[in-house]
């Protein structure tokens, strides 16, 4: 898969390692950093880092990266509001306004860092019978 980071199709944890320098990653960094920030608040945006570390989906390093990012963030940026926030992969379309949507936003934001798809990562978490042949 052009643009895919990982050494084969499974992923290894934690999902993400660390931010790459390139300017592009560290521009989306930045936009879930805001995102983090205007969902959960600072602390908030913190805390959710922390479960993200836990469970896997981001190295120590990634949180230690993100929170410098997130207490970077002015008073505006915390306040204003974004309509540009990333849309989630239609395989996580039945999380929209569920609890859970704003953490499935985060993984769409990991995802477009590392360069990988949502879709397939979510794979091994289905119900073996609602895998589909492709």
């Amino acid at each position: 898969m052009p643009g895919d980071r990982s050494a084969d199709s499974r992923q290894t944890k934690p999902y993400l390692g660390t931010i790459p320098r390139d300017a592009a990653e560290n521009v989306t960094a930045m936009e879930w950093a805001r995102y983090l920030g205007r969902e959960f608040g600072p602390t908030g945006a913190i805390n959710a880092l922390a479960y993200y570390r836990d469970i896997d989906w981001i190295s120590e390093r990634a949180r230690r990266l993100m929170i410098r990012h997130v207490r970077g963030l002015s008073l505006e940026e915390l306040d204003r509001v974004n309509d540009e926030s990333i849309a989630l992969d239609e395989s996580l379309d039945s999380l929209v306004e569920s609890p859970f949507e704003r953490h499935a936003k985060s993984l769409e934001y990991i995802a477009k860092i590392t360069g990988t798809d949502v879709e397939n990562d979510l794979l091994p978490l289905r119900h073996p019978d609602e895998h589909t042949v492709r």
